[in-house]
C-alpha cells in the first residue's frame, strides 16, 4: 500500500514539475510578440526539451511537420516524435548532451528520421543548442525536413548511374564496331590485292555495317541526352499519325523482313509529346521485327487500364523471353544474347526514360515459345 502511495506521489510530482516547466518556458520564449512572431515564422521546426526528454515547447512549423497539434505534444515525452528504433540510443545521447551541452548538428550521415502522427516517417537533420535557465538547462533543437533533399540526392545518384551505364555501353559498343572497321580496313590495305572481288565486297560490307551501327549508337545517345535536357508540355496526341510516321521510318526493315503488321482502326485519346512517342513506337516495332523470326507477325493495339491511363502495346510472334531476359530489357547496358541480332542495348532504356518522363510506365509480357507483348502507358486526355 505504501509502495502504491509512493508511486502515485512520484507521478503527481512529475506531472507538477512538467506543468511548471511548460509554463516557465512559455513565459521565457513567448513573453513578447516579436519573439513569438520570430519562432512561429521559422522555416525549421523548433523543439525545446528538458533533461527528462519532456517536450516543453514546439513552434508552428513543428506542428506542420509532425501532424500533431501543440497541445498534443507539449508535456509529452520526446519519444512520441521518434521512430521506436531510435528511442533507446537517443535517451543516452540526450543524457550525454545535458552533461556536456554545446552547439552542434546531428543526424548528418546517420539517417535520422521523425515519426508523424499517422506513424509515417520522414528524414530529418537536427541542429542542437542549449540555454541555461534558473529552472535548469534546456535543449533547443531546430528540425529540418529533408525529404525533398533526399529525393534530389536519390535522383542524382540514379542519374549518375545512368551516365555510368551509358558510358560503359558507348565504350563497349563503339570499341567493337571500330575494331571491326579498323581490322578489315587494315586487311584490305595490306592484302587487298590478293583478295577476290567477293572477298573485298564482303570486307567492305562489314565495314559499312559497323559504321552504320556506330552511327546508330551515337544517335541513340544524342536522343537520350536531348530527352533528359528538354522539358516538354503534354498535348493531345493523334496516335494514328504518330504510328504512321514511325512505320515510314521502318519501311525498308519491314520490307526486308517480310513482316505482316496488324493495326487497330483507332486509338484512344491520350496526352504526351509526339516526337518522343514516335521514338517509343519505332523502338518497339523495330525489336519486334528483329526478334520476330522469319516473316514476323506483329500486332499493335491499346487497352484502357482505368480512367487515368491507357496502355499501348506491340505484340510479336517471336520465341519469347525468359524471366531473366525480361528483367534485363530496360537496363541501359544490357543487351539480350541473340547472336544474329545487332543492337546497342540502349533503345529500350530510352523508351523507359521517355515514358516515365511523360508520366507513364513500360512493361513486357512474355512466355518462351509464345512471343512477347511490349507496352507503355500514357495519361488519358482530360
Amino acid at each position: 500500500m505504501n509502495k502504491e502511495a509512493n508511486k502515485d506521489s512520484r507521478t503527481t510530482d512529475q506531472a507538477w514539475e512538467t506543468k511548471q516547466g511548460v509554463e516557465y518556458v512559455s513565459r521565457l520564449f513567448l513573453k513578447d510578440t516579436n519573439m513569438t512572431s520570430f519562432l512561429e515564422s521559422l522555416a525549421e521546426g523548433l523543439i525545446v526539451i528538458d533533461k527528462n526528454e519532456t517536450i516543453l515547447l514546439v513552434n508552428k512549423r513543428m506542428e506542420e511537420m509532425s501532424g500533431y497539434e501543440r497541445d498534443e505534444v507539449v508535456g509529452q515525452p520526446l519519444g512520441m516524435l521518434m521512430p521506436h528504433r531510435f528511442a533507446t540510443n537517443h535517451s543516452n545521447h540526450v543524457s550525454d548532451y545535458f552533461d556536456q551541452p554545446r552547439i552542434r548538428s546531428m543526424g548528418q550521415g546517420l539517417g535520422l528520421a521523425a515519426r508523424n502522427k499517422d506513424g509515417t516517417e520522414f528524414p530529418i537533420d537536427i541542429s542542437l543548442s542549449f540555454m541555461p535557465t534558473e529552472k535548469g538547462m534546456l535543449s533547443l533543437a531546430l528540425v529540418t525536413d529533408i525529404t525533398k533533399l533526399k529525393k534530389a540526392e536519390e535522383a542524382l545518384i540514379q542519374r549518375n548511374d545512368d551516365l555510368d551505364s551509358f558510358a560503359h555501353t558507348l565504350a563497349h559498343e563503339l570499341k567493337g564496331s571500330l575494331s571491326v572497321i579498323t581490322g578489315f580496313s587494315e586487311a584490305l590495305m595490306e592484302m587487298g590485292e590478293s583478295f577476290s572481288e567477293e572477298e573485298k565486297n564482303d570486307y567492305l560490307n562489314r565495314i559499312m555495317n559497323n559504321g552504320y551501327k556506330a552511327n546508330d549508337i551515337i544517335n541513340e545517345l544524342l536522343r537520350f541526352a536531348d530527352m533528359r535536357r528538354e522539358e516538354v508540355e503534354l498535348n493531345p496526341l493523334k496516335m494514328s499519325e504518330i504510328v504512321k510516321e514511325g512505320l515510314k521510318q521502318l519501311h525498308d526493315q519491314i520490307e526486308k523482313s517480310g513482316a505482316k503488321i496488324a493495326l487497330p482502326t483507332s486509338y484512344p485519346d491520350v496526352m504526351g509529346y509526339g516526337p518522343w512517342i514516335e521514338e517509343v513506337w519505332v523502338n518497339y516495332i523495330s525489336n519486334a521485327l528483329k526478334y520476330g523470326g522469319p516473316s514476323p507477325r506483329i500486332e499493335l493495339g491499346s487497352t484502357v487500364i482505368d480512367d487515368n491511363f491507357i496502355k499501348f502495346w506491340v505484340k510479336d510472334s517471336g520465341k519469347g523471353l525468359t524471366a531473366q531476359q525480361q528483367s534485363q530489357l530496360f537496363v541501359a547496358h544490357k543487351r539480350l544474347n541473340h547472336p544474329q541480332i545487332e543492337g546497342s542495348g540502349l533503345g529500350l532504356s530510352i523508351v523507359k526514360r521517355i515514358t516515365e518522363k511523360l508520366g507513364g510506365q513500360v512493361g513486357v509480357e512474355s512466355k518462351v515459345g509464345k512471343g512477347s507483348i511490349f507496352s507503355f502507358t500514357l495519361p488519358c486526355k482530360r
